[in-house]
């Protein structure tokens, strides 16, 4: 009987799924099989992935784009989380260690597939995409790169594990309570203005949309976007008020404080700050560019020197 309920609920999980999301694979529909074990994983201790029991997700992304890089720490953050299976498929062949200093500390049920030949097999045209397979290994359905990328990601998983119901699910797809639940499309916006010089534009979007924004209701990823767009505008009593909210152990809110605290002249607890995460911060460029800046600052030019060289060998600081 309780198999028969286990068989009834996979089955009504692959029908629910089927309208929720644009599918971005071509070759591959939802309920086909995927064998993992082909795609030869293994997790950072060296072990081989084994079925389990538990649902196995499979991220697919590139090391050499930005957007991916991003959505694939992410990644790491839910695999780190949740009591599932992930399988990281890097379709530009990175190593194992290239994909670690990109990714910092990845978790042990987080898996880097050895062989992703059988992605040819696909018809991927959007990345990143994230698929989602039942215990059996039967697709439920994959989610590629919209807007609400990273939201619905995590709100499918809890779909999937029962957190919530159907109807919710449905009403997080429609754009007005998507916006209501993310703030990220606002905050990426905004961003793509201030690099654009277009700080005054800025400044009126963030204007229109602040009142509406509840911090309290933000993810850990939202406030630290939040807090990273008040700073780019300078605003840095702001994004401090929103960092006071994130977890003590997030660790991009501890590098945005280090901005903070360099940026209004506090260069002792500045450099407390970064050197608290030098070797943790899986940016490496961006601590060694700030701390760089702080010995510069404090007239110590050896040290500065050398913090430079080691930022020197890393592109694209964002600051």
């Amino acid at each position: 009987m309780r198999l028969k309920t286990v068989i009834i609920l996979n089955i009504f999980l692959l029908v629910i799924a089927f309208s929720l999301h644009g599918f971005p694979l071509k070759k591959l529909k939802k309920g086909d099989s995927i064998d993992l074990l082909k795609l030869e994983p293994v997790n950072d201790k060296g072990e081989k992935f084994k079925y389990n029991g538990k649902r196995n997700i499979v991220f697919i992304w590139r090391h050499d784009k930005r957007l991916s890089k991003k959505s694939a720490k992410y990644f790491v953050k839910v695999c780190r989380e949740r009591d599932i299976n992930c399988i990281s498929m890097e379709l530009k062949n990175a190593s194992k260690d290239t994909i670690k200093n990109i990714l910092g500390d990845i978790p042990d049920n987080f898996f880097i597939a050895q062989n992703i030949t059988l992605y040819k097999n696909w018809g991927i045209f959007t990345l990143p995409v994230t698929i989602f397979l039942t215990k059996k290994n039967k697709i439920i359905d994959a989610i590629g790169y919209e807007g609400q990328y990273v939201v619905k990601v995590e709100r499918f998983l809890d779909f999937l594990e029962g957190k919530i119901s159907k109807k919710e699910i449905e009403q997080l797809e429609s754009s007005p309570v998507d916006r209501k639940i993310s703030i990220l499309p606002d905050m990426n916006f905004i961003l793509k203005l201030i690099k654009n010089n277009q700080e005054e534009e800025a400044l009126k979007k963030l204007s229109e949309i602040k009142r509406k924004i509840n911090i309290a209701k933000l993810n850990e990823f939202e406030k630290t976007r939040y807090a990273l767009v008040l700073i780019k505008l300078e605003n840095y009593d702001d994004a401090e008020k929103v960092l006071d909210k994130t977890e003590t152990n997030n660790i991009k809110s501890k590098f945005y404080r280090g901005i903070i605290l360099y940026k209004n002249g506090k260069i002792k607890d500045s450099l407390e700050m970064f050197k608290s995460i030098e070797k943790v911060y899986p940016d490496k460029k961006a601590v060694y560019y700030y701390l760089g800046k702080i010995y510069k600052n404090k007239g110590d030019f050896k040290d500065a020197a050398e913090y430079f060289d080691k930022a020197f060998h890393y592109i694209d600081i964002g600051f």
